[in-house]
């Protein structure tokens, strides 16, 4: 009970405690804090008021001469922004003059208050004006009033932009296409096109000299590349210009020397011109003109379902007992005399219906494919001349083809030393032994002459020839090929059409003993080095053979460097090929794959059609003559219309990229196939094309340059195969020199984001073909911009401060930004060019300016009152 007692008088005596403090707080409160909270509140109305009153205060209603001086001035133009507005639109100004117009405004200000206090205008913490007896930093007591304003920033515009920039359709590029082999003669297109030319480009495989000459006028000279399966590119005809009128044109490439003997084996003519046409859909077909011979193999395209087909054709063979032909894919449309004399041969609808159905097929084989068409003449032979070719491996067997660094990878297996050496040989003898009346042979050199125990005579028997390989070994002794290259020479026979020799050397020779007597060796140059160069040059010339040179593991020391030169020019003054395996991964196996590739190539160009001409075989196709077709048609897009040209990756394949917001038009492969056939296209692993599809016997199909791809199976990103036959089954790569010609239509305009200032630039600008043009947008610019490609390097920089470049996405130029952003889109691949050429009148550019729409950044205005 007592225990009890005393717990409840402690816990009175806490309680009775607790009381007693909220009491003395209570009381501190009511006298102390309350009327320092009453008294501030009071005194801060000041600042209220006087933030509250700029902000609802119109600049044009205020009563004052300074700013009625500035309004008439046109130093103020909104007549409805506040007036602390005024002062923040005059405070974030570069111009010292107007920003200090703000301090005055700022003083015009408070001179209209009536007040004892300490007051100041401040913005982003910077005093404008004060009325003031003590310092802000000395007071004991502050208060102060805040107003953000929004779209304007020290230091930055607050008058806002935008630009639009768009391309017109006004020039145009149009392409005039040879045929995949167009013999024997003048070859002729027919060239039309309205509006006002501006450039002239021709590219095309032939197999000589020719000349230019455009409706009838004839001038220059112009060689072909060395291979029919590498085109010759003639960008600048500009001169040739003069030569066209507007309508229709014969562009004609006449042989140089005058003879019928002339044929081109692929290419085209491209025109760019101003017309301000949309895309055009194909309705008619020309066939190339040919004034000679007729020997055409080409093809044609309907994009759509086929409803209608004629043929219209003007041609003429001087021997009125022969007949000339045509096939479309493999069905024969027709096989007629001319009775000697120009006349027309037209198939209207109804007989090419008839024709066809009679062959078994419709118009439905006939669309959406390209078709080859085949025209020649009955009773001429057209037949492929059978080619001999000898071909010695010459291998300088030192002792530097048995280093360690001596590689070759042979079927997938890696092997080094003089192994490597000797599993490419038996490698390269497989290989040529596959070609039809190729005979190898093998001289290897090995410590100064020719290795009797390795040697072997041009042969096909490939057993032997491997078994005199297994016999190599490597030398000890003097360092010298010459002997071996002499020994080849001696031993070509004179039945042989196609000689070469692949001379292999992995050290420098330190003599020649076979010619070091002969005065004309001596007097070849001054090092041994030159000499062997002079004598192997000479001996090529006369004998008619190319040499294929290939080092490895030579080194850089000055012997070397002139053994390497030495080799070099051998290749060339004989028209070979020079590789150093050391750069290639497979090592000497690539270096010889390289080599027969292009010597298998050669001989198959030697085997071209050969035109055996009996009674007269003169003939003549004109250019005027056509195919004329009537299909489906998909509408195209309105829209800028952009060619674009893409080389292929490797001699197999190639891959485009159709552009982001953009319609493919149109796609053509152009294949150089020299006197080969293109038998087959992939796209994406679809077949789109196959020769095969039409006979075996290809000497009576045609063979189309341009092979189109149906609109329907192209992907944003695309990967096109290629393969060339002269049969079903002899097959080989195509041209590394092929291309994919893509069309598409895309909206071409371009937007900039609000920015501060619309003073564009002078764009100094590359474009995919490695051109480059200099625009003023506007005209009145005065900094420069970039948008190319330095040593692939994409370089794209323009003014983002005075005298600084930078990237241009971060320009505050409205005009910058627009036309960066279009520029963007006509550069397909990213890789710093321009995939489309246009002038600069067709690269128009407006511009607005924005009011009313603030910027993203703000300013803190502040009246302060101190005691």
């Amino acid at each position: 009970m007592i225990k009890q007692k005393r717990g409840r008088n402690k816990k009175a005596i806490f309680f009775s405690l607790d009381a007693l403090i909220a009491l003395i707080v209570i009381l501190l409160s009511i006298t102390v804090i309350y009327p320092i909270i009453k008294y501030s509140q009071k005194e801060s109305y000041i600042p209220e008021d006087i933030i509250s009153s700029l902000s609802a205060l119109k600049i044009g209603d205020m009563e004052n001469s300074q700013v009625t001086a500035w309004i008439s001035e046109g130093k103020i133009t909104n007549l409805d922004k506040s007036v602390l507005e005024q002062i923040g639109e005059f405070y974030v100004s570069n111009d010292p003059a107007v920003k200090d117009m703000a301090r005055l405004l700022a003083e015009e200000v408070l001179s209209t208050i009536n007040t004892n206090e300490n007051i100041g205008i401040y913005y982003d913490g910077k005093l404008l004006a004060s009325q003031n007896k003590t310092s802000w930093e000395n007071a004991k007591d502050r208060a102060v009033e805040r107003q953000i304003i929004s779209g304007i920033k020290e230091g930055e515009e607050i008058t806002g932009y935008s630009a639009r920039a768009f391309l017109t359709n006004s020039v145009q590029t149009k392409y005039y296409y040879f045929g995949g082999y167009v013999g024997e003669g003048d070859i002729a297109l027919n060239v039309d096109y309205s509006g006002r030319l501006t450039k002239i480009e021709l590219e095309v495989a032939a197999n000589k000299q020719f000349n230019i000459c455009i409706n009838g006028e004839c001038s220059g000279s112009f060689a072909p590349a060395p291979s029919e399966l590498e085109p010759k590119n003639f960008p600048d005809l500009n001169a040739y210009i003069a030569y066209f009128t507007e309508g229709s044109n014969t562009f004609e490439l006449v042989p140089a020397d005058g003879k019928k003997n002339f044929h081109v084996a692929g290419g085209y003519l491209k025109l760019t011109y101003e017309d301000g046409v949309q895309y055009e859909q194909p309705v008619k077909y020309y066939f190339t003109g040919i004034d000679g011979v007729i020997n055409l193999y080409d093809g044609f395209y309907v994009p759509g379902d086929l409803n209608n087909l004629e043929v219209h054709l003007k041609a003429k063979v001087d021997d009125a007992a022969k007949k000339m032909y045509m096939k479309l894919g493999d069905t024969l449309i027709f096989s007629r005399d001319t009775g000697g004399n120009l006349i027309n041969i037209d198939y209207d609808d109804a007989q090419i219906r008839s024709i066809l159905s009679t062959a078994g097929k419709d118009y439905s084989d006939y669309s959406k494919k390209t078709i080859p068409i085949r025209i020649g003449i009955e009773g001429v032979d057209y037949e492929e001349s059978e080619v001999t070719a000898e071909i010695f491996s010459d291998v300088m067997l030192s002792g530097s083809s048995n280093s360690v660094n001596v590689k070759a990878t042979v079927d997938g297996v890696p092997y080094n030393k003089i192994e490597a050496v000797k599993r490419t040989n038996k490698k390269l003898v497989d290989i040529l032994l596959d070609l039809s009346r190729t005979y190898v042979g093998l001289v290897p050199t090995k410590d100064g002459s020719v290795y009797t125990n390795g040697y072997h005579e041009l042969s096909t028997d490939g057993n032997s020839l491997k078994s005199k390989i297994d016999n190599w070994v490597h030398g000890t002794g003097n360092k010298d090929f010459c002997a071996g290259i002499q020994r080849s020479i001696d031993e070509f026979t004179p039945d042989s059409d196609f000689r070469a020799i692949i001379l292999s050397v992995f050290d420098p020779p330190n003599q020649c003993t076979i010619w070091e007597t002969d005065p004309e060796f001596i007097a070849g140059g001054t090092t041994l080095y030159e000499r062997i160069k002079t004598r192997v040059c000479k001996l090529a010339l006369e004998n008619n053979v190319r040499f294929y040179t290939i080092e490895m593991n030579l080194g850089d020391s000055v012997p070397a460097q002139e053994t390497r030169a030495a080799i070099q020019a051998m290749a060339n003054c004989s028209g070979g090929k020079y590789v150093k395996a050391d750069d290639l991964d497979g090592g000497l196996m690539d270096a010889y794959t390289g080599i027969i590739t292009e010597i298998k190539d050669l001989i198959y160009e030697m085997q071209t059609i050969d035109i055996i001409e009996s009674a007269d075989a003169s003939s003549y196709l004109s250019p005027d003559s056509y195919l004329e077709f009537d299909y489906t048609k998909t509408e195209v897009p309105y829209g800028i219309v952009i060619s674009s040209e893409k080389m292929f990756d490797n001699e197999d394949s190639g891959s485009f990229d159709v552009p982001a917001d953009s319609d493919i038009v149109e796609t053509k492969i152009v294949s150089y196939s020299g006197s080969k056939w293109t038998k087959d296209i992939k796209i994406n692993e679809d077949f789109v094309y196959n020769l095969d599809d039409y006979g075996s016997d290809y000497t009576e199909l045609g063979d189309p340059y341009a092979i189109n791809i149906p609109n329907s199976v192209v992907e944003s990103h695309n990967n096109i195969e290629l393969r060339t036959a002269t049969t079903p089954i002899d097959i080989f790569p195509g041209s590394p020199f092929n291309k994919i010609i893509y069309t598409v239509v895309k909206k071409m305009n371009s937007f900039s984001q609000i920015a501060s200032s619309a003073d564009g630039c002078v764009w100094n600008v590359e474009f995919e073909d490695g051109t480059y043009s200099a625009m003023s947008i506007p005209a009145e610019a005065a900094e420069t911009c970039y948008y190319h490609n330095i040593d692939n390097t994409v370089t794209i920089t323009c003014e983002i401060a005075p005298g600084v470049q930078g990237d241009c996405e971060y320009s505050d130029d409205a005009l910058k930004i627009a036309i960066y952003n279009l520029f963007k889109k006509l550069d397909f691949d990213e890789d710093g060019r321009l995939d489309t050429k246009f002038e600069e009148q067709s690269l128009k550019v407006s511009s607005s300016e924005i009011t009313g729409i603030p910027f993203s950044w703000e300013t803190e205005a502040q009246v302060r009152k101190w005691w």
